[in-house]
């Protein structure tokens, strides 16, 4: 097992993670990652060996579990991760809004799991079907699969309403959870690939693959106060908050500047003259930061509102409303609007009356054609 170097210590990681969380555009991931981060690094607090209470480890090196390995190698790729979404990467940073609003990570469980409950019973009929559904406290016969259907879980209406929402959503093709959601019921054959009926620990297999498969591409409710916020920034409504530039260190008075020095100096140094800032992205890679503007951080929260879904209960329609968000507006594009008689006298012959550059062929017409007009004009004049 491989000992803890003092460079991946905890307590590093940690003041490393919480200074970048610090340096995030949005307040909401702010403040949900540092919370995040926290609770993690106090989950795994006592599982490594000999650790005193500022996460750093015991001067002996002793050697590390492979839980806690795994925990450090996991913080080290958050920390690549803030690291390149504060440098101007928009596939970060869009990466940390989608673990702030819900559509991945441990937040969208915790906002999914009040969906899982089922609902409350509102006659006798209600909680006979529920009191069927609970597995019995008597033994049964192992290979009898045929009571394993009644612990299929009951869907509530909440969670089947969304269901029904998301596969009729049809900007929702691909999300950031996979495939769009093509069916809200099992699709179970009544025979196998032999001809014969299915065997029900099949069906039951097939049930629970299922559920599981739908609960793993549902897109979770967002509250009320973050689907409004999230739509006032989409819309232009509220100003998104931009990145905050970072102050540069100062250096010391008598320290040289590396552009006054010569060649060979800067060999003795171990510089280069034309050496750039180092990238947190390897050398090959295709992605290259970016100046974030009010448009292009639109566009970043545009992509989680859409996969965002608020619900509400009607109670003069007696069922759950869904009510999904959308993109960023194109702005007006494919909109055309009409050439005034200005445009026309300046860009006559050269444009239409919809503003468009007419194809060869029509060109081609409209000439012939203005020249016959002409010759039946010119004969007819006495």
């Amino acid at each position: 097992m491989t000992p803890i170097s003092p460079s991946s210590s905890p307590l590093h990681l940690l003041r490393a993670l919480l200074r970048q969380c610090t340096y995030l555009p949005d307040p909401q991931s702010r403040l949900y990652l540092r919370h995040h981060i926290l609770s993690r690094f106090r989950l795994n607090r006592f599982r490594g060996p000999k650790f005193s209470a500022s996460f750093t480890p015991a001067p002996s090196a002793e050697p590390a579990p492979p839980r806690l390995r795994t925990a450090l190698k996991d913080a080290r790729k958050s920390l690549s991760l803030l690291i390149r979404a504060n440098a101007g990467y928009p596939r970060a940073l869009l990466k940390t809004l989608i673990y702030t609003y819900g559509r991945s990570g441990k937040r969208r469980h915790e906002l999914l799991r009040p969906l899982l409950l089922p609902d409350t019973p509102s006659s006798h009929a209600d909680v006979a079907e529920q009191a069927a559904r609970q597995p019995s406290s008597t033994s049964r016969n192992p290979l009898d699969h045929s009571s394993d259907l009644r612990n299929w879980p009951a869907i509530s209406s909440q969670l089947r309403a969304l269901m029904r929402s998301q596969r009729d959503q049809p900007h929702l093709s691909r999300t950031s959870r996979g495939p769009r959601l093509k069916h809200i019921v099992p699709q179970i054959p009544k025979e196998n690939i032999w001809k014969r009926p299915l065997p029900k620990k099949r069906e039951k297999n097939l049930r629970w693959k299922f559920y599981a498969e739908t609960l793993d591409r549902l897109c979770a409710p967002l509250p009320e106060e973050e689907w409004s916020y999230l739509y006032s920034v989409v819309h232009g409504t509220i100003p998104p908050s931009m990145p905050v530039p970072r102050r540069v260190a100062l250096k010391p008075a008598e320290a040289v500047p590396p552009t006054l020095l010569t060649a060979s100096q800067l060999s003795l140094t171990g510089q280069s003259p034309l050496a750039a800032p180092k990238s947190p992205l390897p050398s090959g890679h295709r992605e290259r930061p970016h100046n974030f503007t009010t448009r292009s951080m639109r566009r970043l929260y545009g992509v989680i509102f859409a996969e965002s879904p608020r619900m509400r209960w009607d109670g003069s329609q007696g069922k759950w409303l869904v009510e999904w968000g959308h993109g960023f507006p194109s702005g007006g594009k494919g909109v055309r609007t009409p050439v005034g008689e200005v445009e026309l006298g300046l860009f006559g012959g050269v444009v239409d009356e919809s503003g468009r550059m007419p194809r060869p062929d029509s060109i081609r017409t409209s000439r012939k054609m203005q020249k016959n007009n002409d010759a039946e004009s010119s004969s007819r004049v006495p």
